[in-house]
């Protein structure tokens, strides 16, 4: 049964990280890999369908037995190509520790391997220089694509066992539109002290006066993007950040909004507004209106807004049209942004013409994602009265890439059976 889960659970994760070193390899090696470029596209566009197959398996939704041998074989595919996925990863990380320890490098010996990952361009001359790495890679980025293929019809199958209301849910999900809020879903958060700190001493250092000869919305509002891969802790970090007590007492508003991939304007503007306890009804108001009341709403108040999970990189008119009425806000506000994409950053940096402010979340050190891990997977119990299950589920953490999403997961899921068995079969 573990065996299983984790190949559901950690199967994102690998995905992801296979597309980012392919991905890397491409643009090392440029010309002649036009077939790898075109199975990275679709593997790219595949990936939200496999996820939503992946939650319909994990939600334990019934199937009949013909549905069932089909959905069955579909995930051993998958399997087996994340396997393949996951040896092409350790081969490389491999290669880079071998690297590492020709040159002498200490610091890299006593380092994580979990960091080695995501550290794919450093070393791609030396493992291309590999021809069975490189063929290796090619055939994992291949097999997944295979498998990727299968993924449409099976979804569809999948969407027809649910109601209208369930099967809406589920489009909505693999449109990546999921609805955030700023309540807090952890007690604590770990391993991220150090990119939290960075994010409060920003927020609440001394902003100084406007220049005289400055435009009146030229570096009043600024904006800083965390920036990571699903399942890494970006909306958690985003909330106890906005739940300090140090960030809260600069600004006289502190707003959350998630936008998703959804990216509309007027929508985005009547909440920000609903945040900001404008309780007017807005629905059949003009943008024009709307963003009229915001203007009159921010005038002359420093405020903290956050934009939870963004996708719009080239969407630039409708950026300048969203933040237009928040240049009205006092000299100071600033706005925190999460993003899978890097190019958030610089499109928001450039229509604010503010300075790039950005931080980059891989996954957690070995120590800090145990302790997440163990949290799940023994809460409400005392971990040393299951000392052989603490020594399986250090084995099984091991294949989840630092994810703390696929921490608590999985840990969740073991929960449910304290039963040495249960963790263990496959």
């Amino acid at each position: 049964m573990a065996l299983a889960l984790v190949a559901q659970s950690a199967a994102s994760v690998v995905i992801e990280k296979l597309i980012g070193a392919a991905v890397s390899f491409v643009g090392e090696c440029g010309a002649g890999l036009s077939d790898v470029q075109k199975e990275i596209q679709r593997l790219r566009q595949a990936f939200p369908r496999i996820r939503a197959i992946l939650t319909f398996v994990e939600e334990g939704q019934t199937v009949t037995t013909k549905q069932n041998e089909w959905l069955d074989a579909w995930l051993w595919q998958l399997r087996d190509a994340v396997d393949q996925a996951e040896d092409v990863l350790d081969e490389m990380e491999y290669y880079e520790l071998e690297k590492a320890v020709k040159a002498g490098d200490n610091k890299v010996r006593q380092g994580t391997e979990l960091n080695l990952k995501w550290k794919f361009t450093e070393f791609a001359d030396n493992i291309f220089g590999n021809d069975d790495t490189l063929t290796r890679l090619r055939g994992a980025v291949k097999a997944l694509d295979h498998v990727a293929a299968g993924s449409e019809p099976l979804l569809h199958l999948v969407t027809q066992l649910y109601n209208s209301d369930v099967k809406r849910q589920q489009e909505d999900e693999i449109r990546n539109a999921r609805e955030t809020s700023s309540f807090l879903t952890e007690d604590t958060i770990y391993g991220r002290d150090t990119e939290k700190e960075r994010i409060v001493e920003w927020l609440t250092k001394p902003t100084s006066d406007e220049p005289e000869n400055a435009s009146a919305t030229v570096g009043k509002v600024s904006a800083f993007a965390i920036v990571g891969m699903g399942g890494l802790g970006k909306t958690t970090l985003a909330q106890f950040i906005y739940h300090d007590e140090k960030v809260r007492k600069c600004f006289d508003l502190v707003l959350w909004v998630c936008v998703s991939d959804q990216f509309d304007v007027a929508m985005l503007t009547r909440k920000i507004l609903e945040a900001a306890n404008v309780r007017e009804s807005l629905g059949d108001k003009s943008l024009n209106t709307i963003q009229e009341i915001l203007k009159e709403k921010l005038i002359s108040k420093k405020f903290f807004l956050v934009l939870d999970d963004v996708w719009a990189d080239k969407k630039f008119l409708q950026w300048k049209s969203l933040v237009s009425p928040l240049k009205f806000g006092q000299h100071g506000s600033k706005i925190l942004l999460t993003t899978r994409m890097d190019s958030v950053a610089d499109t928001v940096a450039s229509i604010l013409r503010c300075k790039k402010e950005s931080l980059t979340l891989t996954g957690l050190k070995k120590v800090d994602f145990m302790h997440l891990f163990n949290a799940h997977a023994f809460a409400g119990t005392n971990i040393d009265d299951h000392g052989n299950l603490k020594l399986i589920g250090e084995q099984i953490a091991k294949k989840l890439g630092g994810c703390p999403l696929a921490a608590k997961i999985l840990g969740g899921c073991l929960n449910s059976c304290m039963d040495e068995k249960y963790w263990t079969l496959g």
